[in-house]
């Protein structure tokens, strides 16, 4: 009786808290969305371009998380994406992550912190983009589209 009894309580936790039910969005989901929000337009365009110029394949992005410790690193603006960088930022950990495709341009990696996006390249001899590559957290594959919004496969 005792064992049913605890059986029942710990069923209806897990049906109050969400156990295991199909309604959690994933981390990568969580990061996409944010991505594409309207907010995000200026690095969405950074993406495009990048995509178009750079002819990187639209089809081979990851979505994840920042699994380490925070890290400063310098930044590009949306207007000087290409350019030298025009800050720095702080990657906190378990920050959503863009992993863009290798590519003749260097490394390139975009993040969320400081209550924005914030995009880093290699060619500013930081490490961050090929850090993020091979540590990112819940990674999920991603296609972007001419407008640089991202749709998980």
């Amino acid at each position: 009786m005792r064992l049913a009894s605890l059986l029942v309580v710990i069923s209806l936790g897990c049906a109050v808290a969400a156990c295991g039910g199909d309604n959690e969005e994933s981390a990568a989901q969580r990061c996409n969305d944010s991505w594409n929000a309207d907010a995000n337009q200026g690095h969405q365009a950074s993406l495009a371009g990048a995509v178009s110029a750079v002819e990187l394949p639209p089809d081979a992005f990851r979505v994840g998380t920042w699994p380490k410790a925070q890290r400063a690193v310098p930044v590009h603006s949306p207007k000087a994406a290409f350019a030298g960088p025009d800050g720095r930022a702080v990657v906190p950990k378990g920050s959503c992550l863009i992993i863009v495709p290798p590519s003749r341009e260097g490394e390139m990696t975009f993040f969320e912190g400081q209550g924005k996006w914030q995009f880093v390249r290699s060619v500013d001899r930081t490490r961050f983009p090929a850090e993020a590559r091979r540590s990112v957290a819940d990674a999920e594959e991603a296609t972007a589209d001419a407008v640089g919004k991202l749709t998980l496969k």
